[in-house]
């Protein structure tokens, strides 16, 4: 398969299991809300930070390692270290959370329901090692249908795990446990890991044209490349973690009552963003593919099919923004009343329908400027654009209300886009005003 029909059809892939998973999670949300009441949602939202933390220290950097080395070796010893150093990291976690939930509960989150959740959540790690670390390295192959399948597997034997206890209980008159909505999240990563590990026993060898690298020399480029990734990610959830505590506490300066702040806050976060990051599946799914293949065109030194690909798919990212960006302004109002009966989420449909042809766009810039190894780099965009967010909610938002943290939206994402794009551009020279004859 050439390097346009394994990135596009990669792509599609992941694409549409990326939108069927998210139309499964959107109906088991309901679910869940229907059996837990909204106290018992807002107590199982706590542990999504917890959660992203714990996935961005022990699996995503190495996954994303593994992907890019699998491009440029082409050797299942890369995966086999990777999946060792991811496996330590995790079996670490899991120690550590599951005998500290009671502290982490009551010191951290000031909630002691949370207990059996973190605890529910601390097992499932390994699991989620092994499934992702594989996935990586089906994506740096090229490989998309695997991790499509894998997607699919993982959202649909959490739900319907999920869905059978309610069913029980129901039958029975007992009250389901909250932990059971994270046991859901458990249960699908043993099934995932378990089907990825299947796939990955039907993978044909295949023997690399290059010299084998040595195990140390592996273990080095992987903590070189995964190290700065993991650092950034485990950051910018620190910094968006603080963000999002503090954007109800900052409107209540800028004269809000607290269920008016609460309320837009909620708007904001459950209703208008969403809706904006749906077509986010296209290019997450996207730049899913570009890493590796940027990784792998750079080792062959194919610059001509590399410009092209770059091009061609920063373009297509620009295209799908702004066709976006009419469409959520034009209709922005329209679709606040049609999906959630709210005036207010129409509008900041449209005020947040600005930053798609950035943000949909900076997706796949970082993933180009991963695949060229520079992790480095994308750590500093990464925390200086949290940051400029960060400084209008603690500067301005107490002037100037939610309209101030639109404005922080967007200039995060102008900064992210031009630094990002500049940098590409001097690199390959892939958009110029004339050209020389």
């Amino acid at each position: 398969m050439n390097l346009k029909n394994s990135l596009i059809s990669g792509t599609i892939l992941l694409t549409l299991s990326g939108l069927l998973s998210r139309i499964i999670g959107f109906f088991y949300r309901i679910s869940l809300s229907r059996h837990f009441g909204e106290e018992g949602m807002g107590i199982y939202q706590l542990i999504a930070p917890l959660l992203g933390l714990t996935y961005a220290l022990c699996i995503s950097g190495i996954q994303s390692a593994i992907s890019k080395k699998i491009a440029e070796k082409a050797s299942k010893k890369v995966l086999y270290i990777g999946l060792a150093l991811s496996l330590c990291l995790s079996m670490l976690c899991t120690l550590l959370l599951f005998g500290n939930a009671s502290f982490i509960a009551r010191v951290i989150f000031f909630e002691e329901r949370l207990i059996p959740l973190i605890k529910v959540l601390a097992l499932s790690l390994p699991f989620s090692t092994v499934h992702s670390c594989i996935n990586g390295y089906f994506i740096g192959k090229k490989n998309a249908k695997y991790p499509a399948l894998l997607q699919l597997i993982e959202q649909l034997a959490r739900v319907i795990s999920v869905l059978l206890i309610f069913y029980l209980n129901d039958k029975t008159g007992t009250d389901t446990p909250l932990y059971v909505a994270v046991l859901g999240l458990f249960i699908g990563e043993i099934f995932s890991s378990f089907f990825s590990l299947i796939f990955f026993s039907h993978e044909k060898t295949q023997k690399s044209p290059q010299r084998a690298a040595t195990s140390a020399s592996i273990v080095c480029e992987i903590l070189q490349f995964s190290i700065p990734l993991t650092f950034t990610r485990l950051i910018v959830g620190l910094l968006q973690s603080i963000e999002n505590i503090y954007i109800p506490q900052n409107l209540l300066l800028a004269g809000y009552s607290t269920e008016e702040a609460l309320s837009v806050f909620g708007v904001l976060s459950g209703m208008a963003l969403p809706l904006i990051l749906f077509p986010t599946a296209i290019t997450n799914s996207l730049s899913s593919m570009l890493m590796p293949e940027v990784s792998e065109q750079t080792a062959l030194n194919t610059t001509l099919n590399l410009k092209n690909m770059l091009k061609k798919s920063i373009s297509f990212c620009m295209f799908l923004g702004f066709v976006c960006f009419l469409a959520f302004f034009i209709s922005g109002k329209f679709l606040g009343k049609l999906l959630f009966e709210s005036s207010v989420a129409g509008t900041f449909i449209m005020a947040l329908s600005f930053i798609c042809p950035f943000m949909y766009t900076n997706t796949s810039l970082g993933a180009i400027i991963n695949g060229l190894g520079k992790t480095g780099f994308t750590f500093f965009i990464h925390v200086v654009s949290t940051l400029i967010r960060l400084i209008f909610v603690f500067v301005f938002v107490p002037s100037f209300g939610i309209l101030a943290y639109f404005w922080g939206i967007l200039l995060s994402q102008l900064f992210t886009f031009f630094i990002s794009f500049f940098y590409i551009n001097s690199r390959f020279r892939l958009f110029t005003l004339y050209e020389k004859n």
